[in-house]
């Protein structure tokens, strides 16, 4: 998946502890493996919350990781 951008809160699959929920901070597109890296987070009352789960807010992954887009980021008009 491509098309997320820095502020989207997306799930990733990870590959032991199943679905995370992530704000976005950076994306990176260094082959051969295209990723990103940002906080846990759980989405309440339409915004990101960061979240601490078993001592980990912070987090990276790669982009065939990512199952989906749960929020675009908001932009300013």
């Amino acid at each position: 998946m491509d098309d997320y951008q820095p502020g989207d809160v997306i799930t990733a699959r990870t590959w032991r502890s199943g679905d995370r929920t992530i704000l976005v901070r950076n994306r990176t597109t260094d082959e051969p493996r295209p990723g990103f890296d940002g906080v846990l987070a759980r989405v309440e009352d339409g915004m990101a919350v960061p979240v601490v789960h078993d001592g980990v807010s912070e987090v990276w992954g790669y982009d065939f990781q990512i199952t989906g887009i749960v929020m675009r980021a908001a932009v300013a008009p």
